[in-house]
């Protein structure tokens, strides 16, 4: 064994012991109560009490505002520490990376969990302030909105809940001063109403400073006062303010409307106010029911579980590496632990770690009882683990499968979050499958976020996909000019240009109706965005052009030819005018007698007329000159010239056949850009090379028993009465291939789109790949059923749909 060897083993032995030891320094006890999981490193009276002063301050909150929701959809866990030496490596960090050793404890939101996190001993404040404080934020933005209520007025609130105090006749006694308030108060210098109003939460956790003092100290006074100003109750005090407040943004016009108060004339109301010999509080009468919610007898909780709900925290302070040391540590210790493989599955998918993710979601979702989260990031992490070079064309039957029956499932768990009807919505789209269930799931989805952009741009996709063009034009052109996110703006005029594109073909198709009807030659075929490249794109545009340039080009009158070439110079002698013209390899001369006579027409783009004249020579334009042939039984007769259209560089004169077997080309773009996070948008992304040939492929007929598979050139195609046959080869066997009526080929390629099938044709078109059954006689080539015809771009790899298994 060489040296690298066994360093190597021993640095994966040393990471392994490092795992195994990241955890807790004592034995953890739970209780739960009916909306609260409280654990920690402390005795079982002391998380009983915990989860008992939880309800009754719910409880109590909850009849003094009955208009606010105090029921979560989520569960809320509380990790109590034992003191604060232990709960440092959990607390909030500074902009420099250490602990904010202010913070006695705080409160996370989640989609799955929320945590209210604190110390139980040792710490200057009183660990149940604490616990209301940061459970009341979670009250209010749950209800309000996390931005929607000032940072003066949440602080406020909270600090004038969370000194609730329990007496021995089942009394709560609300609005009793936090420690140290009162001195501060009425020692210190209050800071500007305006800075008070401007601040904002996020900023506050910088530092401890006296200007952070007292904004905390000043914003309970001023909710204080206002709490026991006036005669109405808390609740709809607190519902006019913050009414008036959305109204205008204005603080300081909420308070004028609602109290009275100008800002002005606030200072010295205050300080009287606080001056009070007695500072009143509420007094509000339990209901006796909150300790009959919790359970018997506590649990203890394994110190592998623990290290769980550790690491779980963490990820919901994003710091992931420590989360993910917390978690394989809990896993390595004890594998069934289904919460472990759910949060690290979640940490892995924010690391674009899909695949792993995946594994870690699948046991949790097999394992006890999965929540709705789990369910959604378990087909989440399969969604992205299935793309290729970071774009999803289709996803496999059975991956398809069991992401759609795992968001089901969260959908049934907890219909109200949106991000399960989008996902499940995206699947059916890119695999083309239940595309009308795709847009009832959208439009259930905004009606939970209206508004929301990804939801919108999805929305527009599929109403495309099911030809509901009129709204999906209407979507499409307010989100490519209103959308904030520029990339969701850029994906809607895709989806405009798309809707345009097919807009123009249609009234093409109705206006030449009688150029369809060309066997194996539908008027439109259409072509998903991850099958062509930009130069693909750019052909498409071309093709159309020309189209649309030979539809409008006047009939040739009768016995009249044309031609596509370039007039070089003009010259006119005794009376007649003489052409001198290049087509293609050939000078050409063409005559005529009078400018007058001669029709013209400019089909160029900012070109509006050409000066034609003796002696003139023209800029080298193309056009496309209708003549007369000479006259052969005259002498020296040459062709008499009779139109000029000018036309751009690009232009090709289509034969009527050619003309009438051209086909319309629309794009659908399917290129789907992978989420930043588990909740975030679906968009355009270009695709790689080989992304281009895997999409292809999985939108390729599957081979049949008793079918064969061979890529080949299709060389003519024949008909007789209803019957048609691709004359072909294909390593070096000469093919009959016979189809009906009914038969139509697969277009993968842009080129291809725009060979000519019709009857007696000889395409010659390269990259086909031919699907076929034999007959009786199976050695016979003129007895073969074509069973598909499928032009494909330049350059795909044959070989990967021709080898075994395939």
């Amino acid at each position: 064994m060489n040296i690298r060897s066994i360093i190597g083993k021993c640095i994966c032995l040393a990471a392994l012991v490092v795992l195994l030891t990241v955890g807790v320094r004592a034995e953890w006890t739970s209780v739960r109560s009916a909306n609260f999981f409280v654990a920690g490193e402390v005795t079982e009276v002391e998380v009983r009490a915990v989860a008992v002063r939880l309800e009754q301050f719910r409880d109590t909150f909850g009849r003094l505002f009955p208009k606010m929701r105090v029921d979560s959809r989520v569960p809320t866990n509380v990790l109590i520490f034992r003191d604060p030496e232990t709960y440092r490596e959990f607390r909030p960090r500074r902009p420099d990376g250490t602990p904010d050793e202010g913070v006695a404890g705080y409160f996370l939101a989640g989609e799955s969990v929320n945590y209210i996190t604190l110390a139980m001993r040792g710490g200057k404040a009183d660990p149940y302030h604490t616990i209301f404080h940061e459970y009341l934020h979670f009250l209010l933005n749950s209800n309000t909105g996390k931005n929607k209520v000032p940072a003066w007025l949440g602080e406020g609130l909270a600090q004038y809940y969370e000194t609730m105090r329990v007496t021995t006749d089942d009394t709560a006694l609300i609005g009793e001063p936090p420690q140290g308030r009162i001195g501060m108060l009425r020692n210190g210098s209050l800071l500007p109403w305006r800075d008070l109003f401007a601040a904002e939460r996020t900023s506050l956790h910088g530092t401890v400073d006296v200007s952070r003092s007292m904004f905390y100290a000043q914003s309970w006074l001023l909710v204080h006062y206002l709490m026991h100003k006036g005669q109405a109750n808390p609740s709809e005090r607190l519902d006019k303010f913050l009414g008036l407040i959305g109204q205008n943004g204005s603080t300081e016009e909420a308070l004028r409307q609602a109290f009275q108060l100008d800002t002005a004339g606030l200072d010295e109301l205050l300080r009287r106010y606080i001056d009070q010999p007695q500072i009143p509080v509420s007094v509000e009468k339990l209901t006796g029911k909150q300790s009959e919610f919790v359970e018997s007898s506590a649990q203890k909780v394994p110190n592998s579980l623990a290290r769980a709900y550790l690491g779980d925290l963490l990820i919901h302070m994003n710091r992931l590496d420590e989360a993910e040391k917390y978690l394989r540590g809990a896993i390595a210790a004890d594998n069934g632990i289904s919460m472990a493989h759910a949060s690290l599955g979640f940490l892995l998918i924010r690391r674009d770690r899909s695949a792993e993710a995946a594994k870690h979601l699948e046991l949790a979702v097999t394992k006890g009882m999965p929540s709705y989260f789990e369910h959604f990031n378990y087909a989440y992490a399969l969604s992205r683990a299935s793309g290729t070079g970071g774009m999803v064309s289709r996803f496999p039957p059975l991956t398809a499968e069991r992401m759609s029956g795992s968001l089901r499932r969260a959908i049934e768990l907890e219909p109200s979050f949106a991000e399960s009807y989008r996902l499940l919505a995206f699947i059916n789209f890119v695999n083309g499958e239940n595309i009308a269930e795709a847009a009832d799931l959208l439009e259930k989805g905004l009606a939970l976020k209206p508004g929301d952009e990804n939801f919108e741009i999805l929305l527009a996709r599929v109403l495309l996909r099911l030809e509901r063009f009129d709204e999906a034009r209407k979507l499409a052109e307010r989100l490519s000019s209103r959308a904030r996110d520029p990339q969701i703006r850029e994906d809607a005029s895709g989806v405009f240009k798309s809707v345009i594109q097919y807009s123009k073909a249609k009234l093409q198709i109705t206006t030449n109706a009688g150029s369809t009807g060309v066997p194996w030659s539908p008027a439109l075929v259409f072509l998903k965005r991850s099958w062509v490249n930009e130069s693909d794109l750019a052909r498409i545009e071309r093709y159309r052009d020309i189209s649309n340039l030979n539809r409008v080009l006047e009939r040739p009158r009768t016995g009249e030819e044309r031609i596509l070439g370039t007039i070089e110079r003009i010259e006119c002698s005794n009376g007649n005018i003489t052409y001198n013209v290049r087509s293609g390899a050939e000078t050409l001369r063409f005559g005529g007698n009078r400018f007058d006579d001669l029709r013209m027409a400019v089909l160029v783009t900012g070109q509006h007329s050409f000066k034609v004249d003796c002696g003139v020579r023209l800029p080298g334009n193309p056009a496309v000159l209708a003549y007369l042939p000479a006259t052969a039984n005259r002498a020296n007769s040459i062709p008499r010239l009779m139109s000029i259209t000018f036309v751009p560089e690009h232009f090709e004169l289509l034969p009527p056949e050619r003309l009438a077997a051209a086909r319309l080309v629309v794009i659908e773009d399917d290129l789907l850009r992978r989420d930043r996070d588990a909740a975030g948008g679906i968009s355009a992304e270009a695709a790689t090379p080989e992304a281009r040939w895997t999409s292809i492929m999985r939108h390729l007929r599957s081979v049949q028993q008793s079918e064969q598979r061979v890529s080949g050139i299709l060389e003519s195609v024949e008909c007789s009465g209803t019957s048609f046959t691709a004359v072909g080869s294909a390593g070096g066997r000469r093919l009959r291939l016979k189809a009906g009526p009914d038969f139509m080929p697969s277009w993968f390629s842009v080129d291809a789109s725009q060979a000519p099938l019709g009857c007696g044709t000889s395409p010659l078109v390269q990259n086909v790949i031919f699907t076929f059954r034999a007959g009786d006689a199976a050695t016979d080539s003129d007895d073969l059923q074509l069973i598909a015809m499928e032009f494909v771009p330049e350059g795909f790899p044959f070989e990967a749909v021709s080898g075994p298994g395939h």
